[in-house]
């Protein structure tokens, strides 16, 4: 297994996979669309595998609903209505990866205040142009899925008790919770603004001073 991170994602397209059964019972019911995106989400999962040396193997949903990966790597998928993408990392380097898809538009108010936490930094000034509220969340996201990943059981997601501590300059950031874990202490990360999207990609590293090296599209 080669010991980077593999980035793979689609764009306002779809792409298909072979499910097997178990990953097949649990869209059986799905609307088209859901199924579409569960497969877009597999097959992009798959390539990332292939694309660090794994076989491309099936990944059925575990009890909390997330996938359940090859012991060798930490993994994610996700999805939004115009983006399909995963990332894997290798276990040994990372105890858990997130990946977070959000569309880059404005937020309500009702919204806002249900993402904003106390000590969020305030993107609006030194980041012209860019939605601070569909960035937060996007970072959050990936943030709670990183520390899913990271801890192996569901926990409940409440944006309000993540603070974000960015780097406008670099579109880097960690996190902050309230939550008793001190896993949450490890997260790091990076986000961008693309085709109109917020993509976040937070990592909880096995040393403090790693940072995973991307490899694929």
């Amino acid at each position: 297994m080669r010991a980077v991170c593999a980035l793979e994602f689609v764009i306002d397209r779809e792409v298909e996979c072979v499910l097997d059964d178990r990953e097949a019972a649990h869209v059986a019911r799905a609307s088209s669309g859901r199924f579409r995106e569960f497969m877009s989400g597999r097959a992009c999962a798959r390539a990332a595998l292939t694309t660090v040396g794994l076989e491309p193997t099936a990944l059925p949903p575990g009890r909390s609903g997330a996938p359940e990966w090859p012991r060798e790597v930490v993994g994610s998928i996700t999805h939004c209505d115009r983006f399909r993408g995963a990332v894997v990392a290798p276990a040994s380097a990372y105890a858990g990866i997130g990946l977070d898809a959000t569309p880059h538009v404005p937020f309500s108010d009702s919204l806002a205040a249900a993402v904003a936490a106390p000590h969020d930094l305030s993107f609006g000034s030194s980041a012209p142009g860019i939605y601070s509220f569909a960035v937060r969340f996007a970072i959050k996201e990936a943030a709670f899925k990183a520390v899913s990943s990271a801890t192996g059981h569901g926990i409940r997601f409440d944006p309000r008790r993540i603070n974000v501590l960015a780097d406008d300059s670099r579109r880097r950031f960690v996190v902050r919770s309230a939550g008793p874990s001190p896993v949450w202490s490890r997260v790091h990360g990076s986000w961008t603004v693309r085709s109109g999207l917020v993509l976040a990609l937070a990592w909880i590293p096995r040393w403090r001073d790693s940072s995973p090296r991307a490899e694929g599209a």
